[in-house]
């Protein structure tokens, strides 16, 4: 899935697709790196940027859904592979609905979406950290984005989507980001619940949930 992720300071981090020859460059560095890796096996590629969780420099990649839901026996929605360049480890992690209670850091104008679900993998370097933490999914107005959250960004809207890395063991995430999809948050939760198998998931939440307008 292409995106754009934006950090507090509005520092942008591009996923380049890998036909596109701009991404020429970043493969070349990866494929260095990791003699396993092969661009044809993968969507597209970041720039490298600095974790806020895992503490080192990483490059993400989006993996084709079919053949992550091939191993793992189960449909998912997205699939990525996150790079440690310096220790040289890597994880797997997928993005699925999130279910059961709302934590209690979200306000009552949001809902978390998704979550993200890491593993490692056979023959492939991991480091502790790359395991021991989520990226939660979530929506909430743009005034409690800026008060709550600490993101200010003249472009957000109501539709934008935002994310916080919750390490297990804590009550509270350690960051926050949001993205910029290509799509509103409705068109994302269906698309969760379409890969869960269940779109009464969907109509539940916006029967539940009121968002503001722009």
């Amino acid at each position: 899935m292409a995106d754009t992720l934006y950090f507090p300071d509005n520092t942008a981090i591009r996923t380049i697709d890998v036909l596109n020859d701009t991404s020429n460059e970043l493969w070349d560095i990866l494929e260095g790196q990791f003699d396993w890796v092969k661009r044809e096996d993968y969507i597209s590629i970041s720039p490298s940027y600095t974790h806020e969780h895992i503490g080192e420099v990483v490059t993400r990649t989006c993996v084709p859904t079919k053949t992550i839901s091939e191993i793992l026996g189960r449909k998912v929605f997205t699939a990525h592979r996150l790079f440690g360049t310096e220790s040289k480890t890597s994880s797997l992690y997928v993005t699925d609905i999130f279910l059961g209670e709302q934590p209690a850091w979200i306000p009552s104008s949001g809902a978390v979406l998704g979550k993200t679900t890491h593993y490692d993998e056979v023959a492939k370097p991991c480091k502790p950290e790359m395991l021991n933490f989520s990226e939660q999914f979530f929506i909430c107005s743009k005034e409690d984005a800026g008060a709550i959250f600490g993101l200010h960004p003249e472009r957000l809207t109501n539709d934008s989507i935002y994310s916080a890395l919750v390490v297990e063991g804590q009550s509270e995430p350690v960051a926050f980001r949001y993205y910029d999809t290509g799509f509103d948050w409705q068109s994302f939760y269906v698309a969760l619940a379409r890969a869960h198998g269940d779109l009464s998931l969907a109509r539940e939440l916006f029967n539940k949930l009121e968002l503001p307008t722009d």
